[in-house]
């Protein structure tokens, strides 16, 4: 049986102060641009048949870690569209999204 790769979910970053009701863009929160896009998020996949479950830009086995740890140790977005020429520069901003993503979520140590 062969499983749907899964989308990770956005988390609701916290915000300090709900937005003034008295503003003209009081539907929008503070963070509101901070939070990728879901059609970027689209772009990454997570299926355990594939790289172990690791997330991966959809359609290319390149993991998204690969990619951050790239652009972590100094390399641009050029460099790694040309080590990697089957990605698009939307899948570099994908994984920059992801990552963006991952930080904004809540983490608590149980141990």
């Amino acid at each position: 049986m062969a499983r749907t790769p899964t989308r990770p979910t956005v988390p609701a970053p916290p915000y300090s102060q709900p937005p003034s009701s008295s503003s003209p863009s009081s539907s929008r929160l503070p963070y509101d641009d901070a939070v990728p896009s879901d059609a970027l998020l689209d772009r990454i996949v997570i299926d355990p048949q594939i790289c172990f479950g690791k997330p991966v830009v959809r359609g290319a086995r390149i993991w998204v870690g690969l990619v951050l740890g790239l652009l972590a140790d100094g390399a641009t977005k050029e460099d790694v569209l040309q080590e990697y020429p089957q990605l698009a520069a939307d899948d570099v901003h994908a994984c920059l999204a992801y990552g963006s993503m991952l930080a904004m979520a809540r983490f608590v140590d149980v141990a």
